[in-house]
């Protein structure tokens, strides 16, 4: 699937409400504890945690996601970390 193509046709493609299983994170660590949030697309699930106190960093293969997730943390307020990388190709040592 094309998430580029998608995302620009769906400008909330999965909801606008976080998982219900993010909330079960909640009750697992406190913030301000770190969140690595694996294919972040548009930032629904991000957004809420880093919104609840956690610092988040979001990675995604589609830069079309990205964009909207940072103009959405921008308008509320929300910062986070959030890289366009394909997970396949992604360092995660620094």
């Amino acid at each position: 699937m094309d998430f580029n193509k998608y995302y620009k046709t769906h400008s909330d493609a999965y909801g606008r409400h976080p998982s219900n299983w993010i909330k079960k994170i909640l009750e697992l660590k406190k913030p301000p504890a770190k969140i690595l949030d694996l294919g972040v697309g548009q930032g629904r699930n991000a957004i809420y945690l880093a919104k609840k106190g956690y610092d988040v960093t979001g990675i995604d293969a589609s830069c079309e996601g990205i964009n909207q997730c940072k103009k959405k943390c921008e308008k509320l307020g929300v910062k986070m970390e959030l890289i366009c990388q394909d997970l396949n190709e992604f360092n995660t040592k620094k």
